[in-house]
């Protein structure tokens, strides 16, 4: 019998620090301290934390002020502790800080008025205080099914429970997507829950039997039964080494052994040692004598190892991989898609023969007696080893655009794929992704996940600061009075926006000209080139008043020097009354003929005889440069 133990098993972080905190707090006294609720899903540690007076409670009436008591790492609502502080209670809280950070999500948008959707199961201690803080106002689905009864239509934010198996969260997720456009995700699934999960899903592949082992009430030990039993039906749930039927094991050949996040050393250790001493089994793992014995044997025989780093020549380019000598017996192969994860890329433009190049095992025999090599898994190391620097110190870097997807864009950094969402390629909606299609643009990157392979570039971030810096070196040229060169960009009925380069500034129609405009478009043109003059400005607002017509003489003021009583002047007919005609002498400079003063004849209506736009010969009776006015006359 051979025991095989997960890469990933036993007390998670959460758990192991709550447990911590407990007997930390338990030194400081003598006496008894409490946990609201059993502090893990584990009788026999329930048991050992009992008899060192750490008592499970599950209510905090029985307990009297001054009194400690642990929250434990499921966490709890904001109401109970609001009820412990008014109860006088020590509270020591050893919520998991990824249960925390949830609490925090939940709250935010709750107080933003979003609809929050929980994905888990209702009774759940966790689930129960995560919807605490959103003052119960939450849904909670755990299926499908669940979200086609939900109506809503402002923004949603989707959370999970941190132990929940991914794949159930993403079927509910591509529901939600369906049904709602206006979703904002967070992945909130516990990495030291995954990183199990995949643990025990690939050691049940390769064994014949696998034991989980884990309290009987543990959610994410039951998750770990449900995973290994897809790929291994001879999968059982024990919580000691009690509960191992020997002379039933015996018969396996390979035996896997993981555990829960509830589940201490010390358990899984008694489950070994029965396996070993009652099954004569024999423990199994990477620092063995037989592992240590083969790699000596690697390299004196110059073996290439999976994994390890070699060097070569090229000895052939063709079509779709590369032949390498690496001085062993076979040759390497590196096939197009262990070399890049662009799909033009040209073999020939890139490589030469007898080219040396680096390159990583893969398989010591690709099925035809060649060792399997790749230069892309050692690139994408140096790769990821620079996005972290840039993520971590929010560097900028390019990308290069690959293709729309849904909800974004792919893009690439050298080797590595990563994704920009839809919202993040610009500053404002763009209705056809496709223009950026085989571009490159600077980014910055948002989201980092090695582990996950999870890349997550921002443009929109970048030229948000772009912009604020633009708009902030523009607002320092804006002065009252100065005279500044700008482009019309837009119309309206009341005017036109200005770009002041990077800033809009309104200039009304009755600022354009000295004269009457009816619509700014019959004097400006758009995209044309413009002198203003800055009337006033907002910065707060970011609003700015212009003028165009103040750059000019204001024809009133020089009315006198340039128009003389007695002299005839040409004029334009602007508009009638039945008191007479307003005639245009220049743009900003009207008169008026009164009626008696259009013909020697009787005129009844100035309409009979005249008409708007009508050019005239008119002579000038009276100025009053201080109201505004000139008596003119036909006649």
């Amino acid at each position: 019998m051979k025991i095989y133990i997960a890469k990933e098993a036993g007390f998670c972080f959460g758990v192991n620090k709550a447990i911590e905190t407990a007997y930390c707090e338990k030194q400081k006294t003598t006496v008894p301290i409490y946990t609201l609720g059993p502090l893990i899903h584990n009788n026999q540690v329930i048991d050992r934390l009992s008899k060192n007076e750490i008592v499970s409670v599950d209510d905090l009436e029985r307990l009297k002020p001054g009194d400690t008591v642990v929250i434990r790492s499921h966490g709890v609502s904001k109401e109970v502790y609001d009820y412990a502080e008014s109860l006088n209670l020590n509270v020591v809280d050893a919520t998991c800080p990824y249960v925390k950070k949830v609490h925090n999500i939940v709250q935010k948008h709750c107080q933003k008025g979003n609809l929050i959707i929980i994905v888990g199961d209702k009774n759940h201690p966790e689930i129960i205080g995560v919807n605490g803080w959103c003052l119960d106002y939450s849904i909670i689905v755990s299926h499908p099914d669940d979200i086609e009864n939900i109506h809503f239509n402002g923004k949603i934010i989707v959370i999970a429970q941190t132990t929940l198996m991914y794949d159930v969260y993403k079927s509910i997720l591509n529901k939600i997507y369906d049904r709602f456009k206006d979703v904002l995700v967070y992945n909130t699934i516990c990495s030291a829950t995954s990183e199990r999960q995949n643990s025990a899903a690939d050691l049940s592949k390769d064994v014949d039997f696998m034991i989980i082992i884990g309290g009987k009430h543990s959610s994410n030990t039951k998750k770990l039964l449900e995973i290994s039993k897809i790929n291994c039906p001879n999968s059982i749930h024990i919580e000691t080494k009690e509960d191992l039927v020997m002379k039933e094991l015996k018969k396996y050949d390979k035996i896997g052994l993981t555990a829960g996040a509830s589940t201490p050393e010390w358990i899984i250790n008694e489950v070994v040692d029965k396996l070993i001493n009652e099954g004569e089994g024999i423990l199994m793992h990477d620092n063995s004598a037989m592992s240590e014995l083969m790699e000596q044997f690697d390299e004196t025989y110059n073996v290439p190892r999976t994994g390890k780093v070699v060097f070569g020549k090229i000895v052939m380019i063709g079509k779709d991989e590369l032949i390498v000598n690496i001085g062993y017996k076979a040759d390497g192969i590196i096939p197009r898609k262990e070399i890049s994860t662009i799909e033009s890329f040209d073999l020939d433009k890139e490589f030469t023969v007898d080219q040396e190049i680096e390159a990583v095992v893969v398989k010591k025999d690709n099925g035809e007696g060649n060792v399997l090599l790749s230069i892309l898994r050692i690139q994408s190391k140096k790769d990821w080893e620079d996005l972290e620097n840039a993520y971590t110190n929010k560097e900028i870097i390019t990308i290069r655009i690959d293709r729309v997807v849904k909800g974004g864009l792919t893009a690439f950094y050298k080797q590595i794929k990563g994704f920009v969402p839809a919202s993040h390629i610009n500053m404002r909606f763009v209705d056809n992704l496709k223009t950026f299609e085989g571009k490159e643009v600077e980014v910055e990157i948002i989201e980092f996940n090695r582990k996950k392979n999870k890349l997550v570039f921002s443009r929109k971030n970048l030229l948000k600061k772009q912009h604020e810096e633009n708009m902030n070196e523009a607002w320092s040229k804006i002065e009252i009075d100065k005279i500044m060169t700008g482009v019309v960009r837009r119309f309206t009925d009341f005017g036109a926006f200005i770009d002041l380069g990077g800033i809009d500034g309104l200039l009304h129609v009755s600022e354009i000209s000295w004269g009457k405009v009816n619509k700014p478009q019959d004097v400006l043109k758009k995209n044309q080139e413009i002198e203003v003059k800055i009337l006033n400005f907002k910065r707060e607002d970011n609003k700015v008043s212009l003028s165009m017509k103040q750059i000019t003489t204001n024809p009133w003021e020089t009315v006198e020097e340039r128009y003389l009583p007695e002299e005839e002047y040409d004029g334009k007919i602007t508009s009638l009354t039945d008191f007479g005609a307003f005639v245009e002498l220049e743009p900003g400079l009207e008169g008026l003929v009164h009626v008696s003063q259009i013909s020697e004849e009787r005129v009844e209506k100035p309409t009979d005889v005249l008409e708007v736009g009508q050019s005239i010969k008119v002579k000038v009776l009276e100025i009053n440069k201080e109201e505004s006015r000139i008596k003119l006359s036909m006649k």
